[in-house]
């Protein structure tokens, strides 16, 4: 995608004022680049402008084809030639795409580039082009282009039913809920979703209809599903696209039974797991659903990555930018299962392990978030328990009771972050202090939830303060442009922090070993580590560099916040990462935070950026 229509689809995405700066850095380009790509902009496309910066009003967005090529055409050509019974002319292919013969080259180059990835291969015989491989890897290929092209990854009902206006979409998707209750299988929505979708693209390029044979009775989830799904297409696959079918179904569900021979090394795995993030992320995952399910998932993981089956999910980086905190325990959590059985996992699988994760950290991380709250109401009323049932269904999720009490003395102001007095009017009490009617109005719920959420970050900024300057001193900032690659930055920061001993020079290697598990790059900024925590003790350093860092293939960062941490500390991690990596997914905040060129401007800055 161009990067004009990158630019497009940042504005229409937030229908509010942003300025160039900022443009910049999420574009990875200068802010006069930015003005250029404003005057650039096709005269349909409205983008008006101000001192506050640029802001847009059309919602269609079209690709500058002399910027670059869309992915969009890159795709259609690729699906052209997969789904050709024959080679395709270049000057057909020119035609059906209304584009020169010199321009659907380029888009051929590209292709070539992409179909590499599911071990396709595009081949030129004259004027004619076609992809060769196996049908299983074709078939891999549409499903992966048809979630790139799905808005957020996501593929929805309707979605499919528009791709595959032939085929009854949700009466084989409702075949594979009936079919998980039928097997008593646990199916989550992108089982689900990766199920239907193969077999969609199976039936859209089945050759021969027939309904002249009759299967076997299916004995498994995986043979009742294709075999099923053959009576509705009205179809018969061939016995090579039936196993197959069978084979991925198989791969890709979440089975109650673990397969006895490797339900031992499961089992075995789930408890050093558990063990190794508690020690080191400060996470229990020791929960029995955690367990059941995350047993069921690693059992195929293992499966799949020792045959060498690769799965496609849409959902990493989506995952990686919206919920950093729990992607990077994921990471940890992939890093060990490869310790432990000698595997490569990548971020496809780690992005699933994510996912089962994520409602056991979110929900620890939620708690230890939650306000403590004091209700200080008169002995007299009788409707106590009915108000304060009210207040735990509305607010359930955000505050903890921790007292009721009838009388000023007894509030514990060590315990306490807020009062909640109900009818009684009290002020200069010391604590944050909201007085609401007995009845929990609506007005008193607005009034509770703008106290709460004003409370969670003035709590949150203080202890992130607090933590921030103790953890990285002024010493470690530097505001320069003299470092240029990554390989350059972990020499330089290792340096520094073996110059006040807070690391070994084994870091460097660790940096890079944590970052080839997966960046630690969340759009322009990078936040690197080791996943050993072994530092002697725990410091950060913040590097920002106006001109950028080439961090990898196509990243460039402009901040970069190296962590240090101690085994001592391990708990100041999780904390200052989560409020870092939260900030730091907005590129407007870090167009504003590399304007900073002091430690004081910086922290500051960094600081009301806390909400």
């Amino acid at each position: 995608m161009s990067k004009i229509s990158q630019m497009i689809e940042y504005l229409q995405a937030d229908n509010q004022w942003h300025t160039s700066e900022e443009i910049a850095v999420y574009l990875g380009v200068t802010s006069r680049t930015v003005k250029n790509y404003i005057k650039k902009l096709d005269s349909s496309i409205k983008v008006i402008s101000s001192k506050k910066g640029y802001k847009i009003e059309q919602a269609d967005i079209q690709s500058d084809e002399e910027e670059e090529i869309h992915f969009n055409r890159v795709n259609t050509v690729i699906n052209t030639l997969i789904n050709s019974d024959d080679r395709v002319n270049i000057y057909d292919l020119s035609e059906k795409l209304s584009l020169s013969e010199s321009v659907v080259i380029n888009l051929l180059k590209e292709a070539r580039l992409k179909v590499v990835n599911y071990d396709l291969k595009l081949e030129r015989e004259g004027d004619f082009w076609k992809i060769t491989g196996s049908e299983r890897n074709k078939r891999r290929m549409l499903s992966s282009l048809l979630y790139e092209e799905s808005a957020q990854g996501l593929l929805s009902i309707s979605v499919l039913e528009t791709i595959f206006p032939n085929v009854d979409v949700a009466q084989i998707y409702s075949l594979i809920k009936q079919a998980s209750t039928k097997f008593d299988v646990y199916l989550t929505t992108f089982d689900i979703n990766n199920i239907l979708l193969h077999l969609l693209i199976a039936i859209q390029r089945e050759k021969v209809v027939s309904i002249q044979k009759k299967r076997g009775k299916a004995v498994t989830f995986s043979e009742y599903i294709v075999t099923n799904t053959e009576n509705i297409a009205n179809l018969f696959f061939d016995e090579t696209d039936y196993e197959e079918l069978v084979e991925i179904i198989r791969l890709s569900i979440s089975r109650k039974e673990i397969p006895e021979n490797i339900g031992d090394e499961v089992y075995r795995i789930i408890n050093d797991l558990v063990g190794y993030i508690k020690n080191i992320y400060d996470v229990n995952l020791d929960v029995e659903r955690f367990r059941k399910q995350f047993s069921l998932h690693l059992s195929r993981l293992i499966e799949r990555v020792r045959k060498n089956e690769k799965v496609y999910n849409p959902m990493v980086k989506s995952i990686k930018n919206e919920s950093p905190t729990i992607y990077e325990c994921a990471v940890l959590v992939a890093h060990r299962i490869g310790e432990l059985c000698n595997l490569e996992i990548n971020e496809d699988e780690t992005a699933f392990i994510a996912l089962h994760i994520g409602n056991i950290l979110a929900a620890q991380i939620e708690n230890a978030e939650k306000i403590k709250v004091a209700i200080l109401m008169a002995e007299y009323r009788d409707n106590s328990q009915i108000f304060l049932q009210k207040l735990q269904e509305k607010f359930g999720d955000t505050i903890v009771i921790t007292n009721v009490i009838h009388d000023i003395k007894d509030i514990d102001f060590q315990n306490t972050d807020m009062i909640i007095t109900v009818g009684e009017n009290f002020s200069n009490l010391g604590i944050t202090t909201v007085t609401i009617s007995p009845f929990l109005l609506s007005r008193d719920i607005s009034k509770l939830t703008d106290a709460i959420n004003y409370k969670k970050s003035e709590l949150k900024r203080k202890s992130f303060q607090r933590l921030l300057t103790k953890f990285i001193p002024q010493s470690n900032f530097s505001y320069s442009d003299k470092v240029e690659q990554r390989k350059s930055f972990f020499q330089f920061v290792t340096k520094e922090f073996e110059k006040h001993e807070i690391v070994t020079g084994d870091f460097e290697q660790d940096l890079e070993q944590r970052e080839n598990i997966s960046s630690t790059a969340f759009g322009r900024v990078a936040l690197p580590h080791s996943l050993k925590m072994d530092a002697k003790k725990s410091e950060g350093y913040i590097y920002v560099n106006p001109k950028g860092i080439k961090w990898g293939q196509d990243i460039t960062v402009y901040l970069v916040i190296t962590l240090a941490i101690s085994m001592d500390d391990k708990k100041i991690f999780r904390e200052i990462f989560d409020v870092l990596s939260n900030i730091i997914t907005n590129p407007a905040n870090i167009s504003k935070l590399i304007e900073n060129k002091t430690y004081e401007e910086f922290v500051s800055c960094l600081l009301k950026m806390i909400v």
